[in-house]
């Protein structure tokens, strides 16, 4: 379950992408209750996908030969019927939830967010105040369009 923490990342950045892009929607999309609600399903979803580690792995008893059980060590071991499950697919998957798509929507967000960020500081020099007191309306509306 370690990968809510990179959920939650992409949470955050989806809230921060929200209130940058679309300022006046994020008190509607982002209220308390949808985030709430987001988180939950994200981590029932990450516990549905990391379920199978009830049943994948088990206690295992380790005795020496000849010795009672008291000298035993206990570890708790994977089934050997999963073994080819997490050399294979598993890997993959893990990789996937835990670090490949949290880190390309993360990205993704952050450059979306300094793009728009950027963009917006043209608009302002575009539409500051020239020498004369008015403003420079044409260059705003070609901008618009590019937008």
């Amino acid at each position: 379950m370690w990968q809510v923490s990179s959920w939650t990342l992409i949470l955050l950045t989806s809230e921060r992408f929200i209130s940058v892009w679309l300022p006046f929607k994020c008190k509607e999309y982002c209220s308390r209750r949808r985030i709430i609600i987001a988180w939950t399903v994200i981590s029932v979803l990450l516990f549905g996908a990391n379920m199978h580690f009830f049943f994948t792995f088990d206690l295992h008893i380790d005795a020496p030969a000849g010795s009672n059980a008291t000298d035993a060590d206990l570890y708790c071991g994977l089934h050997d019927q999963f073994i080819e499950f997490f050399i294979g697919p598993w890997y993959w998957i893990d990789a996937l939830l835990g670090d490949f798509i949290p880190f390309s929507v993360v990205f993704t967000g952050n450059c979306a967010i300094v793009v728009k960020i950027f963009a917006s500081k043209r608009l302002r020099s575009v539409t500051a105040k020239d020498d004369k007191g008015s403003r420079k309306v044409a260059p705003l509306r070609r901008f618009r369009c590019f937008v």
